[in-house]
């Protein structure tokens, strides 16, 4: 029986990114005077998204991978690719563990004269659906075509599935797949469906709906077909509600990870990429004219790339300002998150973040209130319920006793160089706060030498972080947070 709990979903999703592939793109680059320059794109394993503003390249990119591999299998023809005149691309393939590498010009197909080879297929729900839909609306003799093919009723396993896509209920959808009768699409899906209270087909069903049939069909399609495929996704939220789109997601997820079909996927969708993890999401962006391509610096980096504003997903409660600056500076170290992801309360003591954490929830949909203790708060029994979430700074001291250590430790002229100070104006300042109440230390120094006092702070936090003799308390620290996120 087909699962569709939340349990088996979130199964599906953490598969996906763990299993072995049969076939994998390892990379892909573009030479040439043409819309890419020298362009390189690496892959990661399973499913890779890419992210970028319109006009960018994208769907030149998608499609130029489709023709290179394109073959009697594929469900969607060649495409003329008219902004690319001139250049060569080079894909270099991992089939069960041997790399070997194709090249060909940009928007052809690689030669027939290869051995074993590789079938594409592609979703691209923007330009395939209404052209699918107005050409069957424009043949006059359609009925008649269908009398040459087979009728197929969806079994109560399909009809789960597709009620659970759509969120409709279907009483009976009938397929009938056409194939060679048209240029355009050499094999694809016609549908009727019979609901409680009206019958319809492919013809006149809405677009979002006949896409979310189309993607059903495709998937199975590319799952009965024998040898190494590879499955392009461009844009497949058109026409798709919020919801539809995150189901959209889940069964594109359970179809990978069961079938092992690698994935290429471009989208602006914020519900198609809320699983995927960072390594996964490709930025492709231009630097002056150069089109570049990058993996997301965190987990949100792609909806600002869409013009979106990433969520929040906690509040950190803290003792002091220091401590917020603290962890400010040390979280751009994580691969995770960045500093923007959080709200920050300053509770006033060890005691108050204790109070604070006792009396709201942990957990709230998905936002977590996060207790973030100094580093000296480490030995103690703090007595919190087993439901509270809290972490440690790094070290066993207070932050500002770990930079104003760090401070007296460093060569002055280092320390003037983070800063462009005199050295003589430098050492004034640390003679002055020499000898005084180490709570106001900082404060002080920040004072004498003219500095803002948070810019102080993080600069001479973010050297702490740099150094190597700290990367295993930073890195500890980050592994600790991060598990209280998850």
């Amino acid at each position: 029986m087909i699962d569709l709990r939340k349990e088996r979903i979130d199964e599906h999703w953490r598969r996906l990114f763990k299993r072995k592939y049969k076939l994998s793109l390892e990379n892909i680059s573009y030479t040439g005077n043409h819309l890419f320059g020298d362009f390189e794109a690496v892959f990661s394993n399973g499913l890779t998204c890419i992210v970028g503003k319109n006009g960018i390249g994208k769907s030149t990119f998608i499609r130029s991978i489709h023709n290179a591999f394109h073959s009697e299998g594929s469900n969607r023809d060649i495409f003329k690719i008219n902004t690319i005149q001139e250049g060569e691309v080079q894909i270099n393939v991992n089939r069960e563990g041997n790399i070997a590498g194709f090249t060909t010009s940009i928007g052809s197909k690689i030669s027939e004269n290869i051995v074993d080879p590789i079938t594409s297929f592609l979703f691209d729900p923007c330009s395939t659906i209404p052209s699918l839909q107005q050409m069957l609306l424009d043949q006059d003799n359609f009925h008649e075509l269908l009398e040459g093919y087979q009728v197929k009723k969806f079994t109560s396993e399909e009809l789960k599935i597709i009620n659970y896509l759509t969120g409709n209920i279907y009483t009976e959808v009938s397929l009938v797949v056409i194939e060679d009768e048209f240029e355009t699409f050499s094999s694809f899906p016609y549908f009727k469906v019979n609901t409680s209270s009206s019958n319809y087909d492919s013809r006149n069903m809405g677009l979002g709906e006949l896409s979310l049939f189309y993607f059903f069909w495709l998937v199975n399609y590319i799952h009965k077909f024998d040898g190494h495929k590879l499955l392009l996704v461009e844009e497949p939220e058109s026409f798709l509600p919020p919801l539809a789109q995150e189901k959209l997601a889940n069964i594109l997820a359970k179809s990978i990870s069961e079938y092992g079909v690698s994935c290429i996927l471009s989208t602006h969708s914020e519900h198609l990429l809320k699983r995927v993890p960072r390594n996964h999401i490709l930025i492709f962006q231009k630097i002056d004219t150069k089109l570049t391509s990058r993996i997301a610096s965190d987990k949100f980096e792609h909806l600002q790339t869409i013009g979106l504003a990433a969520p929040k997903v906690g509040l950190l409660l803290f003792e002091d300002s220091a401590a917020i600056l603290f962890f400010k500076t040390i979280i751009k170290f994580s691969k995770e998150f960045v500093p923007d992801r959080f709200y920050y309360h300053h509770s006033g003591s060890e005691g108050d973040i204790i109070s604070d954490l006792k009396r709201l929830p942990s957990l709230i949909e998905g936002f977590r209130i996060i207790g973030v203790f100094d580093g000296d708060c480490n030995s103690r029994d703090l007595k919190l319920p087993e439901t509270a979430l809290w972490t440690y700074l790094p070290t066993s001291l207070s932050p500002e006793e770990i930079i104003i250590k760090f401070i007296e430790k460093l060569d002055k002229d280092v320390l003037a160089s983070y800063f462009t100070l005199n050295i003589t104006k430098l050492n004034d300042a640390l003679e002055t706060v020499i000898g005084g109440d180490r709570h106001n230390y900082l404060e002080v120094l920040a004072k004498e030498l003219d500095i803002p006092y948070a810019y102080l702070f993080s600069k001479i936090c973010e050297k702490w972080c740099e150094l190597n003799d700290n990367e295993s308390a930073l890195n500890n620290f980050l592994i600790d947070f991060n598990s209280k996120i998850e």
